[in-house]
C-alpha cells in the first residue's frame, strides 16, 4: 500500500502550481534557455529552463549579486559538478535554508504569542550559509 499524501489548503495550491509548471515544462522540451558567460578566464554557455532561469535571477537578487558573478562564486566552489548542475544545487540549498529559517522564525513567533511577547519576523533573508555540492560560502 502506497503512502498519499494529500495536501490542504495553500499547501494543496502550491502544489498545483508546481505540478502545473512539471507539465507545461514537459509538453515543449526545447524551452531550454541558454546564456552565455566569462568565468575566470573561458567563455562558457549555460542552458537551465526559463523558470530555473527566473527562479537564479530572482535569488541573485535577493543575495545581492549580479548573475554573472553569483556564477563565478559557485563555479569556484562547484568542484566535479558540471555548472548548470552546481546552480540547480545551489538554489535548492538557498531555498531550503531560507525555509529552515522561516520555520524557526515561525516557531518563535508561535511561542512568543503563547507567552504574550513579540517576535520580530523578515520575509527578506539576512545573510546564510549555502553549500555548492563540494564547497560553501556565506553571502
Amino acid at each position: 500500500m502506497a503512502d498519499s499524501f494529500k495536501p490542504s489548503g495553500q499547501g494543496k495550491d502550491i502544489l498545483n502550481s508546481a505540478l502545473k509548471t512539471v507539465e507545461d515544462g514537459d509538453q515543449d522540451a526545447s524551452r531550454m534557455v541558454r546564456r552565455h558567460f566569462r568565468l575566470e578566464n573561458r567563455r562558457t554557455s549555460i542552458c537551465l529552463h526559463p523558470e530555473e532561469w527566473d527562479m537564479f535571477d530572482m535569488v541573485s537578487k535577493r543575495l545581492g549579486y549580479d548573475v554573472k558573478a553569483l556564477i563565478n562564486e559557485i563555479d569556484r566552489t562547484r568542484g566535479d559538478s558540471s555548472v548548470p548542475s552546481a546552480m540547480r544545487v545551489f538554489m535548492l540549498g538557498y531555498w531550503r535554508d531560507l525555509a529552515r529559517m522561516n520555520a524557526g522564525r515561525a516557531a518563535q513567533a508561535s511561542a512568543a504569542a503563547t507567552e504574550g511577547s513579540s517576535v520580530m519576523t523578515a520575509s527578506t533573508p539576512h545573510a546564510i550559509k549555502v553549500a555548492a555540492r563540494s564547497g560553501s560560502f556565506t553571502v
